[in-house]
């Protein structure tokens, strides 16, 4: 079986020497998203427990971090480095749809942006992510992430689920950490 398709151009040719190009279907987007994490993670995309259960179906705010933590360590550090809040946010979100999961990153409301939004069956997950330099700035950004989830009520849209978990979670950039050390879950 193959697939075919084709890349948009989204500027002129004549302004400049550089090209930019776009996706211009969901199918193609999941095909080139698959496409990138084998390469970043080199064909290691799963988000079941070893009972077989889905993860995100199923798991707790605990087993949800510990998934994302094992997909960090799973990255090269030095050929990709996570440097920043965006670049945590599309590595996850390259992972799980790498897993064939249903997410979207920069999810517009009414009151702002979530950070990542993953939908199953039954439930649906919002995180939200902050970048920390050491514990210390770790601590006071998980803060931040709380209270941005709860005055912006990320989330809680239409079409509803029968579970909204909602998670404010900072990834440490120390090199001897390089994990998401602060979590919690947001009611």
């Amino acid at each position: 079986m193959c697939q075919t398709g084709y890349l948009t151009l989204r500027s002129s040719l004549t302004e400049s020497s550089d090209v930019f190009l776009g996706i211009p279907n969901g199918e193609l987007y999941k095909a080139l998203n698959k496409l990138l994490a084998i390469r970043f993670f080199k064909g290691n995309t799963s988000v079941s427990n070893s009972k077989g259960e889905n993860i995100l179906a199923v798991g707790s705010v605990e087993d949800i971090i510990s998934l994302l933590n094992t997909m960090i360590n799973t990255v090269t550090y030095d050929a990709y480095p996570l440097n920043s809040e965006s670049a945590v946010q599309n590595y996850v979100k390259a992972y799980l749809l790498g897993a064939k999961q249903t997410v979207s990153s920069e999810v517009h409301q009414a009151k702002g942006r979530a950070d990542l939004m993953i939908e199953t069956n039954r439930r649906r997950i919002v995180i939200e992510f902050k970048y920390a330099q050491n514990e210390t700035e770790a601590k006071t950004k998980l803060n931040e992430a709380v209270e941005q989830i709860k005055s912006r009520d990320y989330g809680n849209i239409i079409a509803k689920k029968n579970e909204l978990l909602r998670i404010a979670a900072v990834f440490n950039a120390d090199p001897k950490v390089r994990s998401f050390t602060e979590y919690q879950s947001v009611v």
